[in-house]
C-alpha cells in the first residue's frame, strides 16, 4: 500500500458515501479508514452496509453515534434530530455486532510513520471536536500523524511535530453542503492531501425522498460557502 483513503462521518448518506470510495479509489486508494459516525440524522442503515461489504479494505473506528446508539444514551430531545432510536430498528444484529467491534482509537505503523486515528480528538477520541482555528498546542505530539473527524470541517495543520488532520464529512459536510470531504496519505511521503467532491446529487435524492430529515439537518445540506478547504475532484 501507498495510498490510504481515511474518510469519517457519512451519517446514512450512502450516496455521498458511494461517491466518496469512488473518488478516493480514483486516487489511488486501495485500503480506507473509516474514522465513525456511519449512522445518526439520516435515517439509513445502508452505510453500514457498504462498510461490511469492504470487508479487510477498510478498518473502522467507533465515532459518538454509533457510541450512543449501542449505550443507549439516547436524548429524547436530541433524538429528533439524531434519529438513533429509529435507525436502531434498521440495524440488523450482523450490524450491531459489526459496530460493536470498532475500537475508539486505531494506532497503527505506516511506512516509516506512527499514525493514529480517532473519531474526536487526542484528549477525548469519542466525542472532541477539533476545529480549523482550535488550538492544538495543549494535545502535544500524540502521533507523526494524527486523523480526526466529528467536527464536519477539514484542515491539514503542524503543531509539536504532529500533523493534525480533520478529513471533514464524506456525508454532512458544514462548511458547504454540496462538497463531501476525505482525505488520502501516503505511506511512503508523508503526503496527506484534502480533496472535495461534490454530493448535490446525493443530497437532493435525501431531500425528495427522505421526510423524516430534521430541520437543521436539511439547513446544513442547503449551506453554501464561497470558501471551501480542500482540493476539488
Amino acid at each position: 500500500m501507498s495510498l490510504l483513503g481515511v474518510l469519517s462521518d457519512a451519517h446514512g448518506n450512502v450516496d455521498a458515501f458511494d461517491r466518496c470510495i469512488q473518488v478516493l479509489r480514483g486516487l489511488g486508494a486501495t485500503e480506507f479508514v473509516f474514522i465513525g459516525d456511519s449512522i445518526g440524522y439520516i435515517p439509513s442503515a445502508e452505510v453500514v452496509g457498504r462498510l461490511m461489504a469492504l470487508d479487510d479494505r477498510v478498518r473502522c473506528v467507533m465515532g459518538n453515534h454509533e457510541a450512543l446508539l449501542l449505550r443507549g444514551e439516547i436524548d429524547e430531545d436530541r433524538d429528533r434530530v439524531y434519529q438513533l432510536t429509529r435507525i436502531g430498528k434498521m440495524l440488523s444484529d450482523s450490524q450491531i455486532r459489526f459496530l460493536a467491534a470498532w475500537p475508539t482509537m486505531l494506532q497503527t505503523k505506516l511506512g516509516r510513520y506512527h499514525v493514529t486515528f480517532v473519531h474526536g480528538s487526542p484528549v477525548d477520541p469519542t466525542y472532541g471536536y477539533v476545529y480549523p482555528d482550535t488550538d492544538l498546542t495543549p494535545f502535544g505530539s500524540p502521533a507523526d500523524y494524527f486523523f480526526m473527524g466529528n467536527s464536519h470541517r477539514p484542515f491539514v495543520r503542524w503543531s509539536n511535530d504532529c500533523c493534525f488532520i480533520n478529513v471533514g464529512s464524506c456525508g454532512l459536510p458544514r462548511d458547504d453542503g454540496s462538497y463531501g470531504a476525505a482525505a488520502t496519505f501516503n505511506d511512503q511521503t508523508g503526503a496527506v492531501e484534502v480533496y472535495r467532491f461534490d454530493i448535490e446529487a446525493a443530497n437532493d435524492r435525501l431531500l425528495h425522498q427522505t421526510q423524516a430529515l430534521h430541520a437543521s439537518v436539511i439547513a446544513v445540506m442547503l449551506r453554501r460557502s464561497k470558501e471551501i478547504y480542500g482540493t476539488h475532484v
